[in-house]
Order: C-alpha cells, then structure tokens, then sequence
C-alpha cells in the first residue's frame, strides 16, 4: 500500500471482497493498491475521515483497474453529546450509514441516484465503515446555470413523487425536525448580531451601502412563526444539504444526464423546496456570481417545479415556494453573516484565509457576499409575502397545508 499521509488500517481481504461486489468479480483479486484521503470540506466532527482506495486486479476472466471511496464516521471528543445520542439532531452522527443500510438510497429516481453503497461495517473501535462505489462527473468545468437547473428538475421529481403518493420511508432517526434542530444550535449567533465593531467597520460600510442588521433581526424575529408553517406543510424525504460539493453532474453511454447527489448524513422529513439551499449556497460560496442570482433562481425553481409535476403533483405552487424561500433564509441568515462574513472582517487570518482560498481580494469577496445577503433578504421578503398570502385562502392557514 502506498500513501504518504494517514490512512485507516484496512484488511486487504475486505478491499477484494469490496471491489469483487463493485465490479461484480467474484474471486477479485488485488494485484496493487493504495488509499489517500481526499481533501475538501469536512465539518462534521462525526467525519473521521474521506479515502480513495484504489488499484488494480482482477480475477480469471479479466482484471481491470478500480477505485473505491471509504468514508469512516465516529464520535470524537470534540462533538457536543446530542451528536451521538439525539436520533433527530441535525448533526446525529450515524443517520448517513443507518441510510444506506436501510435501503431508502437505492431506487430514488432514474435521473437523481445516490452512489451505490457496498456494505457498512461496524468497527469494534466504535466508527461504522460506509463502502461507496467512486462516482466521476463527466466534466470538471464549473456548472453552468442551465445544469444547476436540471439538478434542481432531478430533485424536484424525487421529492414530488412522495407528494404524489409514493410511501415515505419510516425510521426512528428519519423524522422531522431537522431545520428546528441547526436553529437551536445555532441561536447562539444571534448575540453577535448587533456587533458595532463589524457593521461599522470600514469594509462592511463598504460593502453594504444599504444596512442590513435591522432585515436579519425582523426575520429572526419571525422565526417560530415560519417554523410551524413548514412544519404543517406536508413531508418529502429531503436531503438536507444541498450545495454544489455535494452534487455530481454525470452523464450515460448513452448520453443522458443524471445527478448523484452526495453526503446523506443529513437526511430527513421536511417539506418540499430544499433546492432553496441550492441557490442561497452557491451564491454565498461564489460557485454562481451574486449578479447572475435572478438567473439561479429562475432555473432552480422552473426546473424543481417541472420535476415536481413530471412526478405527478398537482399542488398550489405558492406553497413549495414559500418553503423554498424560508428554508435557506431560515438556515443562512444568522449563519452567513455572523459565522462567515464577520470572521473575515476582524480576524486577519481569516481574511487572509478565504482571499487565497477564492482567489479574490476581501474587498470583492465582500461584494459578492453583501449581494448574496441582499438576496438571501430579498428571500425573507417573498417568504412574509406568501406566508400572509396562503393564509388568506379560505380555511386559513389550516387548510392551505393540507396535502393536495
């Protein structure tokens, strides 16, 4: 095995048994390999770590060369208690493997596929073992607005057909409550908001001509309200974190495109209109310019909405839009500019940090990011707008989240 940085200690005899069900080899055999973590977010302090393992092999009809992805999930030291004991936690450590091992992953839709998972493995250490085929997107150019809306179609498709009728899966850790669970985690932000030393420094005066903080307090004001309309709304299966890393674009032999959307350790029951997610973190993570965010927005909610009737729903549309700009707007306003933004103005590290990593001054990184907050508002906007809309219809608010 040859690798220059850590790897897990892994049993050769597991690797040839998982690449025999891969390729579908029985008698694999390994002839080299190797195992190297991939870099790139990880955040969870339940990710003990991503991995490659590949090589080549074969057994006696033919070898061929493989590459596996290892992703080890365990509870550290540093993960707060409800991690590893709250079923329902946005964070609970072991919901992506307890996912896969339920088989609600397999069939989602022909367009939207998660990666096929070989076999999850509990460890006598206590970390579980997710073994995933290796997915490959068919290009490595950014995507394009049209291909983030086609995303948003495959999505919008999986998660109709539940409105439509398809059973929801039933599990003990496969509950509502996932939105309810980051906010509760993250109130704590909420102190920082009214911080004189970031809105007043000269970067920030910079970068919003037009003060903000008075739009974040009133939509975190309205939070509860908000909350218990998506509650009532009716439920999907949601992935739960829905931005580009986590999206792979591919296309078939035979030219089709299909999605495989990545990282399930969020998975849950909400309503409808996550791809919200989508546009808010491509925006905020500059993968889309914040001038082009009209654009994103048409594409991702056209194609969702398309998506949702190619699957058989024939519901109010207000309704999936409302829970399309509440949920991002509920999930980022205090998280964006408190955790995100406010670091880089007054810790130089920090500053120095994200212009090498997006290769962009902090003055134009500021930029971008106020016109992402200015959107992320906008959002907030549209959400009151609809909510004091859909509470109007006859029956109030009752009825409009009655399943259609």
């Amino acid at each position: 095995m040859v690798s220059d940085r850590y790897v897990p200690a892994i049993d050769i005899t597991e690797v040839a048994a998982m690449v025999g069900l891969a390729l579908d080899l029985p008698g694999f055999h390994i002839d080299d390999w190797r195992c190297s973590p991939l870099s790139g977010h990880i955040s969870n302090p339940a990710t003990g770590g991503i991995f490659r393992v590949s090589g080549t092999g074969g057994n006696n009809e033919r070898r061929s060369d493989w590459s596996l992805i290892l992703k080890i999930v365990h509870l550290t030291e540093e993960a707060p208690p409800n991690w590893g004991t709250d079923l329902l936690h946005f964070g609970y450590w072991k919901r992506e493997a307890l996912a896969y091992r339920s088989g609600m992953l397999v069939d989602l839709t022909n367009d939207l596929q998660a990666p096929q998972c070989l076999a999850v493995v509990e460890r006598l250490d206590g970390s579980v073992w997710i073994w995933l085929e290796e997915v490959a997107e068919n290009s490595a150019l950014p995507w394009s607005v049209a291909r983030f809306g086609l995303a948003a179609r495959h999505f919008g498709e999986w998660q109709g057909s539940y409105l439509a009728g398809r059973q929801l899966p039933e599990a003990p850790w496969l509950k509502p409550g996932w939105l309810q669970s980051w906010i509760n985690h993250f109130q704590f932000l909420a102190d920082y908001i009214g911080r004189r030393e970031f809105w007043d420094h000269p970067l920030v005066q910079y970068a919003f001509p037009n003060p903000v903080e008075e739009r974040v307090l009133q939509l975190w004001s309205e939070r509860d309200l908000w909350l218990s309309i998506l509650d009532r709304m009716p439920h999907t299966v949601c992935h739960f974190d829905l931005w580009r890393p986590n999206m792979l674009a591919c296309r078939d032999s035979d030219g089709h495109e299909r999605t495989v959307a990545l990282d399930w350790q969020c998975v849950g029951l909400g309503p409808a209109g996550e791809v919200g997610n989508l546009l808010v973190t491509s925006l905020m993570n500059l993968e889309v310019d914040a001038e082009d965010a009209t654009e994103l927005d048409c594409a991702l909610w056209t194609g969702y909405l398309a998506g949702m009737r190619k699957a058989g729903w024939a519901g109010d549309p207000r309704e999936v839009r409302f829970c399309y700009a509440a949920y991002p707007v509920l999930r980022w306003a205090l998280v964006f500019p408190m955790l995100m933004i406010l670091p880089c103005v007054l810790v130089p590290d920090r500053r120095a940090e994200a212009e090498t990593k997006y290769g962009k001054s902090i003055q134009q990184l500021l930029k971008e990011w106020a016109g992402a907050l200015y959107f992320l508002l906008d959002l907030a906007d549209e959400a009151r707008r609809l909510a004091a809309e859909l509470a109007e219809i006859p029956g109030g608010e009752n009825e409009v989240m009655v399943r259609t």
